[in-house]
């Protein structure tokens, strides 16, 4: 079961060659548009392929500090590769897979950053908050991480499987940021062991990088119960490896899980590779899933059982084994719902299982701050800059956007730091 877990190979050079090679270099650029980081990609790939692989790496990293990860786990194909002229013929250059060997095969030349004076404190060490602290670092600022967990990296190490992201590549980019200085302090949780005033007293800035902390959860008849979880201590757990998945789930044979974005999609992979029998259940159709259809097809090609318009109104204790109770659903589409209304259908279907999965998604938790914005859904408001309405206090992720992807997140971070180091080196 190990080789199910070990991250597919990458291109060997001649492989990357071949791909850069298909590249056109347009001249209007679609792929730096769908970049949410508007890399500039045709200036990497003729970068390698004019045999600067430095060069290469160093377009790509001036646009994000963590190219190797986003060429392993970006959206890709609803992004860069989305937006090829390829894509219409269905073979997109390969941006994510030429990313990855870039950044794995060269080294990234020194780079000169202007070097300031001032203390930074980040809460969080998910992707934006360790895009931001590279950036300050790199600029001389003395810059210290506040994390809950025992240890860093946010949804790098704990939500995102092992054999989409090894986590020798986040390791390796933790030991980079500890030989530049910056100091992380684990096991804080804002409220508890620190407050923003408290860090406004000793830092000159401070960045909110906590993600969406909430986990939505369902509130029916029997959500209560051990054998129903949700899907971040799935996840954290399947990345602690086989010794800590088996203590936690090596009895159990058959998992059901409630979802139909990304991170079900996780889940059910996740489980299908450690051998469980895995049925997915989900209120609407496959078409409407929000999941990327890339992933939908992994999951069904591991031979999840899909099953489309339930949704689950009870869970009840049957012996050792829970029955999960859903209700058929349908879809009413009208001009201003074109996904559709989802109503009740007739009758309801009973699923056997051992472990129930929810995998609905995340809310942000409010921050209560005085001074500080928010919106109607909790988020915190700042400008194009992650500026919030507090000079001192910075905020980037999905904190600030709500749930999206890891590339949002690192861009964001990068934009804070930015934005610090002009800020401290004014002052």
């Amino acid at each position: 079961m190990k080789e199910h877990f070990q991250e597919p190979s990458g291109y060997t050079y001649e492989e990357a060659l071949a791909e850069a090679q298909r590249c056109l270099n347009c001249k209007h650029k679609p792929c730096v548009t769908g970049c949410v980081a508007h890399m500039e990609i045709p200036s990497m790939i003729q970068a390698f392929l004019n045999n600067d692989g430095s060069e290469a790496r160093r377009i790509s990293s001036s646009y994000n500090n963590f190219s190797e990860i986003c060429g392993r786990v970006c959206y890709q194909d609803q992004q860069c590769q989305g937006s090829c002229v390829y894509a219409k013929l269905g073979k997109p250059i390969q941006i994510g897979k030429l990313e990855r060997f870039i950044n794995d095969t060269y080294e990234l030349p020194k780079i000169e950053y202007p070097q300031l004076s001032g203390k930074v404190a980040i809460i969080g060490s998910g992707p934006a908050g360790l895009s931001c602290a590279y950036d300050c670092a790199q600029s001389g600022l003395d810059v210290t991480i506040f994390e809950r967990s025992d240890q860093p990296g946010g949804v790098l190490r704990h939500g995102i499987p092992m054999y989409r992201l090894p986590k020798i590549i986040l390791d390796q980019r933790i030991d980079e940021l500890l030989a530049l200085n910056v100091t992380f302090k684990l096991n804080q949780h804002l409220g508890l062991d620190f407050t923003l005033e408290s860090l406004h007293d000793h830092f000159d800035a401070v960045l909110l990088a906590v993600g969406a902390q909430e986990v939505n959860t369902v509130s029916i008849p029997g959500s209560e119960l051990p054998q129903v979880i949700q899907w971040d201590a799935f996840l954290r757990t399947v990345n602690e490896g086989k010794v800590a998945f088996d203590a936690a789930y090596g009895a159990t044979e058959r998992v059901l899980v409630v979802g139909g974005g990304n991170v079900a999609m996780d889940v059910c992979n996740a489980a299908a590779r450690w051998g469980k029998l895995v049925t997915l259940v989900y209120r609407r159709t496959q078409e409407l899933m929000p999941a990327r259809p890339v992933e939908v097809e992994e999951v069904l090609a591991h031979g999840i059982d899909l099953q489309i318009l339930r949704d689950p109104i009870a869970i009840l204790k049957n012996g050792e084994t829970l029955d999960v109770l859903c209700k058929i659903t349908q879809l009413v589409s009208s001009e201003e719902d074109p996904r559709g209304k989802i109503v009740d259908g007739v009758g309801t279907q009973t699923y056997e299982t051992d472990l129930v999965v929810l995998a609905i998604g995340s809310s942000v938790t409010p921050i209560q701050l005085d001074g500080l914005t928010l919106d109607s859904s909790n988020k915190i408001v700042t400008d194009d800059q992650q500026r919030t309405s507090l000079s001192w206090l910075y905020a980037a992720g999905d904190a600030v956007t709500g749930p999206k992807t890891v590339v949002h997140a690192l861009s964001a971070g990068k934009r804070a730091a930015k934005a610090i180091c002009e800020a401290l080196a004014h002052d």
